[in-house]
Protein backbone atom coordinates (compact mmCIF):
# COMPACT_ATOMS: atom_id res chain seq x y z
CA UNK A 1 0.00 0.00 0.00
CA UNK A 2 1.44 3.34 -1.04
CA UNK A 3 0.10 5.12 2.04
CA UNK A 4 2.17 2.99 4.41
CA UNK A 5 5.31 3.71 2.39
CA UNK A 6 4.48 7.42 2.31
CA UNK A 7 3.88 7.73 6.04
CA UNK A 8 7.09 5.92 6.95
CA UNK A 9 9.24 8.00 4.63
CA UNK A 10 11.04 10.61 6.75
CA UNK A 11 7.95 11.05 8.93
CA UNK A 12 6.40 13.30 6.28
CA UNK A 13 8.91 16.10 6.84
CA UNK A 14 7.71 17.91 3.77
CA UNK A 15 4.02 17.14 3.31
CA UNK A 16 3.84 19.20 0.13
CA UNK A 17 5.88 16.55 -1.69
CA UNK A 18 3.16 13.90 -1.38
CA UNK A 19 1.46 13.17 -4.69
CA UNK A 20 -2.03 12.12 -3.63
CA UNK A 21 -2.88 11.13 -7.20
CA UNK A 22 -0.79 8.01 -6.53
CA UNK A 23 -3.03 6.87 -3.67
CA UNK A 24 -5.07 3.78 -4.43
CA UNK A 25 -8.62 3.21 -3.28
CA UNK A 26 -7.18 1.07 -0.48
CA UNK A 27 -5.03 4.02 0.62
CA UNK A 28 -8.07 6.30 0.74
CA UNK A 29 -10.01 3.69 2.72
CA UNK A 30 -7.17 3.57 5.24
CA UNK A 31 -7.18 7.36 5.55
CA UNK A 32 -10.96 7.41 6.02
CA UNK A 33 -10.78 4.80 8.77
CA UNK A 34 -7.92 6.60 10.49
CA UNK A 35 -9.75 9.93 10.42
CA UNK A 36 -13.14 8.46 11.33
CA UNK A 37 -14.77 9.40 8.04
CA UNK A 38 -17.56 7.48 6.35
CA UNK A 39 -16.35 4.84 3.86
CA UNK A 40 -17.92 6.66 0.91
CA UNK A 41 -15.62 9.62 1.59
CA UNK A 42 -12.66 7.47 0.52
CA UNK A 43 -14.32 6.62 -2.79
CA UNK A 44 -15.14 10.27 -3.46
CA UNK A 45 -11.54 11.28 -2.74
CA UNK A 46 -10.21 8.50 -4.95
CA UNK A 47 -12.43 9.61 -7.83
CA UNK A 48 -11.53 13.26 -7.30
CA UNK A 49 -7.76 13.00 -6.83
CA UNK A 50 -6.77 9.52 -8.04
CA UNK A 51 -4.99 8.68 -11.25
CA UNK A 52 -7.96 6.96 -12.84
CA UNK A 53 -5.89 5.83 -15.81
CA UNK A 54 -3.46 4.03 -13.52
CA UNK A 55 -6.16 2.46 -11.38
CA UNK A 56 -8.46 1.27 -14.14
CA UNK A 57 -11.71 0.24 -12.47
CA UNK A 58 -13.35 -0.58 -15.80
CA UNK A 59 -12.33 -4.22 -15.46
CA UNK A 60 -13.79 -4.56 -11.98
CA UNK A 61 -16.47 -7.24 -11.94
CA UNK A 62 -20.04 -6.86 -10.73
CA UNK A 63 -19.19 -9.23 -7.87
CA UNK A 64 -16.31 -7.02 -6.75
CA UNK A 65 -18.48 -3.89 -6.96
CA UNK A 66 -21.02 -5.71 -4.82
CA UNK A 67 -18.34 -6.37 -2.19
CA UNK A 68 -17.19 -2.74 -2.37
CA UNK A 69 -20.79 -1.62 -1.87
CA UNK A 70 -20.98 -3.73 1.29
CA UNK A 71 -17.77 -2.15 2.62
CA UNK A 72 -19.14 1.32 1.85
CA UNK A 73 -22.54 0.49 3.38
CA UNK A 74 -24.22 1.02 0.02
CA UNK A 75 -26.98 -0.97 -1.65
CA UNK A 76 -26.80 -3.22 -4.68
CA UNK A 77 -28.12 -0.46 -6.96
CA UNK A 78 -25.07 1.66 -6.07
CA UNK A 79 -22.80 -1.25 -7.02
CA UNK A 80 -24.56 -1.67 -10.35
CA UNK A 81 -24.31 2.06 -11.11
CA UNK A 82 -20.57 2.01 -10.39
CA UNK A 83 -20.09 -1.06 -12.58
CA UNK A 84 -21.93 0.56 -15.49
CA UNK A 85 -20.20 3.91 -14.95
CA UNK A 86 -16.69 2.47 -14.98
CA UNK A 87 -17.44 -0.03 -17.73
CA UNK A 88 -18.69 2.78 -19.98
CA UNK A 89 -15.41 4.66 -19.49
CA UNK A 90 -13.57 2.02 -21.52
CA UNK A 91 -16.22 1.64 -24.22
Amino acid sequence: MLLAKTISSDDLKNKSEIDISLFSLADWIGIARFMGYEPTWSYKMFCKFGDLKKYDLANTSRTTWSKIAQIFHQNQAWAEIQYIRWHSVNN
